[in-house]
């Protein structure tokens, strides 16, 4: 989904709420609906995490010669640290992160460094051609929270109907939620 489209689904949301007026072309609406969109997207993300990954070569740090610890700048997309392994064994190796950077134990050669990613920043520069970077289920609950936010604002708008159908995709996209249990018995045994 683009910028454009995510921007003309919560514009056809709203504009089918209030079927008796024309559709929506208010300059200062409009104008709007960039940040809205950042927002929300970066709320989802929040929620569905995008996994990333980088190499972080043991040349490229620095050491710190009384601790003997290697620090490392963070990617600028950073959102939240998964885990540090070393490349050759796939080991986990311990690793802190402190404001923008990353620290572990020099000494490990090559290690992989997975994290989670905030999405690109939307700007109001940002052309509606721009390629949102959300899965695709993500990308449907986006428009919900665009008109929402949007409707918030005018107290004579009804936005609880947007905001609850939100709420419910969002909470269909939690990973948390239990997708069941199955059981395979042979014949002739009992499941669990």
């Amino acid at each position: 989904m683009t910028l454009g489209q995510a921007k003309a689904a919560a514009m056809m949301l709203i504009d089918q709420y209030t079927p008796d007026s024309p559709p929506t072309d208010d300059e200062e609406t409009l104008a709007k609906l960039n940040c809205l969109v950042e927002l929300a997207q970066v709320q989802l993300c929040q929620i569905k995490k995008k996994e990333r990954r980088c190499a972080l070569l043991e040349s490229q740090g620095t050491v710190d010669p009384e601790t003997g610890m290697l620090t490392f700048a963070l990617p600028q997309d950073f959102y939240q640290l998964r885990r540090v392994t070393m490349a050759d064994t796939g080991q986990e190796a311990w690793a802190e992160v402190y404001g923008g950077t990353l620290e572990t134990q020099a000494g490990h050669g090559t290690m992989v460094l997975q994290y989670y990613a905030y999405p690109p920043e939307i700007t109001d520069d940002t052309p509606d051609e721009t390629e949102l970077a959300l899965d695709r289920d993500t990308a449907q609950v986006l428009p919900y929270a665009v008109a929402a936010d949007l409707l918030k604002a005018d107290p004579s708008a009804d936005y609880a109907s947007f905001e609850a159908k939100y709420m419910g995709l969002l909470a269909n996209l939690d990973p948390r939620m239990s997708a069941g249990r199955l059981v395979v018995s042979a014949p002739g045994q009992r499941g669990l």
